[in-house]
């Protein structure tokens, strides 16, 4: 009777990893409704089959046959399956995040993630993967490029290889093409830094007054200017000059 469970259970893990696909990583958390001991059961018989590969304790890798070998796992890729097996739903950080948005032209030697526990930083092969602790348990739902956005305006000064002035007016490209939601970046936003908050309602007032833009609204901006100090003024170097008609009001100098 277990037999035919333990069959039966092997059977459905082994369709799953091969629909996924070859070049895949798989962690515990792929598998949400099988038990941890009867999942590293099946996984191994999968090993022994050579179905996949074991990376690193909780990580499988199914590989894929190539003119020139079997392949191995993306870096990025591994350091996500890594995070996952601990239990994060990790979201792409720091300079690789930022250029993807088009706000610096430098790439990153290192992989940062953002994920709700700290972590020691960890070597996968030559690269080294780094963690920044966000509360990401207060954004949920939040997609790597609002990330990457929200990240940028609470590091606005420490963007590498760029201004503050082009970081803004950057983002407000962004908005204004319709690439990012003024109005799911506010939501997030409630659970940042109030410089972050305030660095966005100038930014989306900056958007109305020069484009009259309806993908700001008018409730939106009063919102995030209820959830500020009145009282607070905010330094950024340089962001007047991306925001001449809205610093003065945000309290920006």
């Amino acid at each position: 009777m277990n037999r035919a469970k333990d069959d039966s259970l092997a059977h459905t893990v082994a369709t799953k990893v091969k629909a996924g696909g070859d070049d895949r990583l798989w962690t515990y958390g792929d598998f949400p409704a099988v038990t941890r001991t009867a999942l590293a059961a099946a996984l191994s018989r999968l090993v022994k089959t050579g179905v996949l590969t074991r990376v690193r304790r909780g990580v499988y890798y199914r590989p894929k046959k190539t003119l020139f070998g079997v392949s191995t796992p993306a870096p990025e890729a591994f350091a996500d399956a890594i995070l996952r097996a601990r239990g994060e739903a990790p979201l792409p950080a720091g300079v690789a995040a930022f250029n993807q948005l088009g706000l610096t032209t430098q790439m990153s030697g290192a992989i940062t993630r953002a994920t709700r526990r700290s972590a020691a930083p960890t070597d996968i092969g030559n690269i080294r993967l780094y963690t920044t602790l966000r509360p990401l348990d207060a954004q949920k739902g939040i997609r790597p490029e609002e990330y990457a956005a929200l990240e940028a305006l609470r590091k606005i000064t420490r963007v590498p290889d760029t201004s503050p002035r082009y970081v803004l007016e950057r983002l407000g490209l962004l908005i204004h093409r319709g690439e990012l939601d003024f109005v799911r970046l506010a939501r997030f936003a409630r659970a940042e830094p109030p410089r972050v908050r305030a660095l966005l309602g100038a930014l989306g007032e900056e958007l109305r007054h020069t484009h009259v833009s309806t993908r700001v609204p008018v409730k939106t901006l009063e919102e995030l200017r209820e959830s500020i100090n009145p009282l607070t003024t905010f330094a950024v170097r340089d962001a007047h000059e991306a925001l001449p008609h809205a610093a003065a009001t945000w309290r920006i100098k």
